[in-house]
């Protein structure tokens, strides 16, 4: 156990600060730059036996994690005026001495550190303090050194400051390690940093090359300056390759791709120039390919292809436009005794799947269209039969877009045990002159029973995604004064006749409305991730966000814009690594005749790439 000095007189003159007594006395003596006014010096004394001077100047705790090694702190103004008292101090223990220098108008001007042990008899320590930099990131692709990122550092008169050291640490999926070991060190689970800093040139920047994980998927840079004044922003990267494959499905198509499981496989089934084709997904060195493993012939009238839940397995079923199921590839057979549209009165134009939740059965929802140009939305068990109206608003004039389906938590007003609701969701809207659909209304439905559903309104346009696991939630998007949120929400009762509350459990920030999501497990750690696309006129951005969390905020990372218009994604492991991946059909950007499927390989290895080393100076 060690020892406490005791409470010390304070001997303090000009700027040094003193913890004086009898026998043992620590003193600090602050040397400020002779060209900087400091008011007031403050010298805080943390004790840890982990903590560094490193950790300080490079803000690797923030304030309130800071504040909790914090033992004492005392202040003395220029006139020599003292506030506080250097007391409770350890006499071994490892002891951080932070030395702050503040301008008359309370501004943070100067700083310094000094790491100390045991105190002994008349125990000195100086610290010499830097003026606090604005550190800032240099926004400059380069398309030549794409790992390349620039930290500019000024001090408070706008003067670039050279020789200050920089760094930076990495944030990746979890279990996830650098791609190159150079001058890398692991800070925690898929997290590392420089061993060696950099120094600021005389232009008051340095360049840096933060090492990417060594698998697919997002991660973050945190730059540091020492000493500055703030961090500057989070900057994510993803790091992807897209697997693609050009394919021709059926006129009209916008399901033409489903994921199909038996035990240990996991395919892509594929409608493709008049066949269904069962895909493999390999992947080698992060180059994504699809292997076709068998292939059947199709029918007159195959319109898309749906996965239906079958356990931990997945069949997959393809609809033809008047609504008959055909099993592919093993599927047991379906029940065609009612379909949709058994005359020339309507055509199927898609058909959405809708897993089970608890007590209530899985179904396909399908969207038909009349003779009349009218739409309709029928329901049909999960493997064909008992056909029936799904019921909707009116629909007058108006487009259906179906969108996606899951189960979502309910709790009990009385205190029981939660239910499930079984939710789906679509939009409703009309096609402008360029026969893109634009939505006013997006609707979950829910508790239908032959006439009627519960409905709550969302966002207009946004996809909606939906967990698994302890407690089902559905993930919506919502617009505030903070910008785009994303937010899982769980239901309760409600007084308002007809809809159930949605309740908020979290919200992540998004760069854009959600067009389609997906939520799987996209590395290590086992929790659930989120993953949506955005979709712009330049083409399709991809953004993730991981369950873990870098501070308060989830990992997130925002992909390059790929040139593609996502009909559909959806997700499983298609690898076999443990980790699921995404699967994305649709058209490539301005074309209507270019269409295909892409995989993006989640977690599997990623291409290695050349790194070019930074140069270090002298710590």
């Amino acid at each position: 156990m060690s020892d406490t000095l005791p409470a010390m007189r304070v001997c303090a003159l000009a700027l040094v600060l003193s913890a004086c007594g009898d026998d043992i006395s620590l003193r600090v003596a602050v040397e400020h730059p002779s060209d900087v006014t400091v008011a007031l010096t403050k010298v805080t004394i943390y004790e840890s036996a982990s903590l560094t001077c490193i950790d300080v100047a490079f803000s690797r705790f923030g304030p309130d994690e800071l504040e909790a090694f914090a033992v004492t702190e005392q202040t003395v103004a220029a006139d020599g005026e003292v506030t506080g008292a250097l007391e409770g101090i350890s006499r071994v223990d490892h002891k951080v001495i932070v030395a702050r220098g503040y301008a008359e108008s309370g501004a943070w001007i100067t700083a310094g550190c000094e790491e100390h042990d045991v105190v002994e008899e008349a125990t000195r320590i100086v610290i010499t303090t830097v003026p606090t930099v604005d550190a800032a990131t240099v926004l400059d692709i380069d398309l030549g050194d794409p790992l390349l990122a620039v930290l500019a550092t000024t001090d408070a008169t706008g003067k670039a400051v050279g020789g200050r050291r920089v760094a930076w640490n990495v944030y990746g999926p979890a279990g996830s390690e650098p791609m190159s070991a150079m001058n890398v060190a692991a800070t925690g689970d898929g997290e590392w940093a420089p061993t060696k800093a950099v120094c600021t040139a005389s232009n008051g920047a340095a360049e840096l090359h933060p090492p990417p994980p060594n698998v697919i998927g997002g991660y973050a840079v945190q730059l540091r300056a020492e000493w500055a004044l703030d961090l500057p922003a989070l900057y994510s990267r993803f790091n992807a390759d897209f697997g693609f494959r050009g394919i021709v499905p059926p006129t009209g198509s916008s399901r033409y791709c489903a994921v199909r499981v038996k035990g240990t496989t996991t395919r892509i089934v594929c409608l493709d120039n008049g066949f269904a084709r069962d895909f493999d997904v390999v992947v080698n060195g992060g180059v994504v390919g699809l292997v076709e493993r068998g292939s059947m012939m199709l029918g007159a009238g195959a319109l898309a292809v749906v996965s239906v839940p079958s356990g931990a397995d997945r069949d997959v079923y393809m609809m033809s436009t008047t609504g008959v199921l055909v099993p592919l590839f093993g599927a047991p057979m379906a029940d065609n005794s009612a379909v949709p549209c058994p005359t020339s009165a309507c055509t199927v134009e898609d058909v959405m799947p809708v897993p089970p939740c608890a007590s209530t059965a899985g179904k396909l929802l399908v969207r038909v269209r009349t003779n009349t140009g009218a739409a309709e939305l029928k329901q049909m068990n999960a493997r064909g039969g008992g056909t029936q109206p799904f019921p909707t608003p009116p629909l007058t004039g108006r487009q259906l877009q179906l969108d996606n389906a899951g189960c979502v938590t309910r709790a009990d007003p009385a205190g029981g045990a939660p239910t499930l609701r079984q939710v789906v969701t679509y939009h409703l809207g009309s096609r402008v002159a360029v026969n893109e659909f634009v939505a006013e209304v997006t609707r979950a439905s829910y508790n239908c029973n032959a006439t009627s559903c519960m409905g709550n309104e969302l966002f207009p346009g946004a996809g909606v995604g939906f967990t698994t696991g302890s407690e089902p939630r559905l993930v919506a998007t919502f617009v505030d004064a903070t910008g785009v949120v994303v937010t899982e929400l769980v239901m309760a009762p409600s007084d308002i006749p007809n809809r159930d509350l949605f309740v908020e459990r979290s919200r992540t920030p998004s760069a854009g409305i959600p067009d389609r999501m997906v939520v799987g497990q996209y590395d290590d750690d086992g929790e659930l991730d989120l993953m949506w696309n955005i979709a712009a006129k330049r083409g399709t951005t991809f953004e993730i966000a991981y369950a873990r969390k870098v501070g308060a905020q989830r990992l997130e990372a925002l992909s390059r814009a790929v040139p593609f218009v996502v009909s559909a994604l959806d997700t499983a492991d298609l690898t076999g690594d443990g980790a699921d991946d995404v699967m994305i059909i649709g058209d490539m950007a301005g074309s209507t005749t270019m269409q295909g499927l892409a995989v993006i390989p989640m977690n599997a290895a990623a291409m290695v790439q050349q790194i070019k080393p930074d140069d270090t100076c002298a710590q």
